[in-house]
């Protein structure tokens, strides 16, 4: 299990952040990027994007692509996260799906690629990927 409960929320710069391989969105919506940028206008960053170090000054997104974006185009220097340092790219992967299905706005094809490659790039079978994302397994299938 991941635990994020405990490691702090920093400030990190935009420049130190590149987007996972892993990132399973490839769809943005430019009107729901421009609303979170109005939102995190007004109302501040609500939830911090998640990392992983890749060493001290460079951290790859594991959760946040929209948030990171919107930063970008707020021309912001810096953004509020949460460092994973000790995540494997499997959990990676489970994390930022877990995250996306949640919210439901991934295409059938963004869901489809993140199983695909838990499955044959991470070795894991189709109960375990159900039992990780919370999902059944017929979903999964």
């Amino acid at each position: 299990m991941i635990q994020i409960t405990k490691t702090p929320i920093i400030q990190v710069p935009l420049t130190h952040i590149i987007i996972s391989k892993t990132n399973m969105r490839s769809v943005y919506d430019d009107e729901t990027v421009e609303g979170l940028n109005r939102s995190i206008g007004r109302m501040g960053q609500i939830y911090p994007v998640l990392l992983s170090r890749i060493r001290e000054d460079k951290f790859e997104l594991i959760v946040g692509s929209r948030r990171l974006k919107a930063a970008r185009k707020a021309e912001r220097s810096t953004i509020a996260a949460i460092i994973l340092d000790d995540i494997s790219k499997p959990e990676m992967v489970i994390l930022s799906l877990s995250e996306n299905l949640h919210r439901e706005d991934l295409t059938p094809f963004e869901q489809a690629r993140a199983i695909l490659e838990l499955s044959k790039k991470h070795g894991m079978s189709s109960k375990d990927i159900a039992s990780k994302i919370n999902k059944t397994v017929n979903w999964v299938n």
